[in-house]
This record gives structure tokens, sequence and C-alpha cells, in this order.
């Protein structure tokens, strides 16, 4: 960015490439809600914009014919490559956007036969099933399980503390664990009544045995507030991106 600005001597790239760092906010802000998938939807102006860039940079250079037919072809190439990539993550992220929009329906079911004036507590993580988890995990012998395993390895020798998301994550979770409430079940229409943080702490410990969504007794009448175990914490991140 700064390069391209100081050989352009264009101060108003900056403003460009800000806007690009933005696409994902706009797109939430057009649209007056969240997008549960919003990064894949950001994608396609960064290849966009990157391509438009690269074939600007092509076409006014003084290089031979011949490299420039080169540079050309082998943007195409990346360009292909991207748009596949990019249409093959948003899939996913559908798939996995209607199986966790399904799941909320069926724990908002099972809630009414709870008292509605109690806050409702939502701990643990929910694990995607084995149909979406497929389309993104790894095998460890492989030559991305590999490379994961190699950097992951480096990361914790070289930092005090590494942390790692894929394109794919749980989005129930996602609105559980930072917001330590049900973020995910209201955008989805289901206006529960939410507890404090402490009581999610105190659930978090208390709690932290009951059975998990689906099995029965994952929903617990604790007194003072319902407690919904979505799923297990897992105790490695990186158990989710091996098979």
């Amino acid at each position: 960015m700064i390069l391209q600005t100081k050989s352009t001597k264009k101060p108003i790239l900056i403003f460009f490439y800000f806007g690009l760092a933005l696409t994902v906010f706009f797109l939430s802000i057009y649209r007056g809600a969240e997008s549960a998938y919003r990064t894949e939807q950001g994608i396609p102006f960064y290849i966009g914009a990157i391509t438009l860039l690269l074939s600007s940079k092509i076409i006014n250079s003084n290089g031979k014919k011949a490299l420039k037919i080169i540079a050309s072809l082998s943007l195409v190439i990346i360009l292909t490559v991207q748009i596949c990539s990019s249409n093959y993550w948003y899939h996913v992220n559908v798939l996995r956007d209607k199986e966790e929009k399904q799941v909320v329906c069926n724990i908002a079911k099972d809630l009414e036969k709870y008292d509605k004036n109690k806050p409702v507590i939502f701990i643990g993580y929910y694990q995607l099933s084995n149909n979406i988890e497929d389309k993104y995990t790894v095998k460890k012998d492989s030559v991305a399980g590999r490379i994961i395993d190699y950097t992951s390895k480096k990361a914790k020798k070289s930092y005090t503390y590494t942390a790692c998301q894929t394109s794919i994550s749980s989005y129930i979770s996602w609105s559980i664990c930072p917001f330590s409430s049900a973020k995910f079940f209201n955008s989805c229409g289901y206006d529960f009544k939410l507890g404090t943080n402490e009581q999610f702490k105190e659930a978090t410990k208390k709690y932290i045995n009951i059975p998990s969504y689906n099995d029965s007794g994952y929903i617990l009448d604790a007194g003072d507030y319902i407690v919904v175990k979505v799923g297990n914490y897992s105790p490695n991140f990186y158990d989710f991106l091996y098979e």
C-alpha cells in the first residue's frame, strides 16, 4: 500500500485501501444487520481491487511483450483459483449457518418447557457436525496437515500465546464465549432473557460437567437461571483442525 502510494504519488490510494479494510463492516451497515459469513462476502472486493491494481501495473509496465503475456496469464490463473476458493468457502459457510440455525431452533423449542421469566445462560463450545468438519479439516499425514503441525509447533516455541481461527468456526460459540450471551440466538429471532457476566462465570465453573446438546439433561434449571450447555470445550484448538 505504502509503496504503491509513493510510486504513483497519489495519496488518494490510502483511502482506497482503507475502504477495502472496512468492506465487511459496510456490508453489515448496508443490510442493517450482521451477516453470519461477512468475511467471505468481503473477499471478492479484495480480489477485484488487487486484480485491478496488478492489471494496471502490467499494462503500464515497460517490460517485453512476452513478459506481459506471461504476467497476464499468471494473473488470470491466480484470479480463477481465488474465485473458486471464495465460492467454496462461501458455500461451506452457508451450510454451517443452516446447521447452526437449526440447532438454535431445537434449543429454543426445548426451552419452552422452562420458566421464561428466568435468564438463560449458555455455556460450552458447539462443535460442528462431521458433514461440515469434513469440508474444512485436513488429515494429519497430508501436506497441509504437516505444514500446520510444523508451524503451530514453531509458533508455540516463538510466542508466549498463540491463537488461530479458520474460515469456518461455530457462530453459536462465537456469540457465547466473547459476549457471555446468546447473540446468535437473538439474531435468529429468539429473545431470551440474558443473565449477567457473574452468572455466566458461575455456570461455566459449576455446571461444566452436565450433558451437552443433544443429550438428555443439557438444559438445567439452576434456580436463579436456566443453564444450556451447547457442547464440550476443546482442550486444543488444533483438535478441530485435524480429522
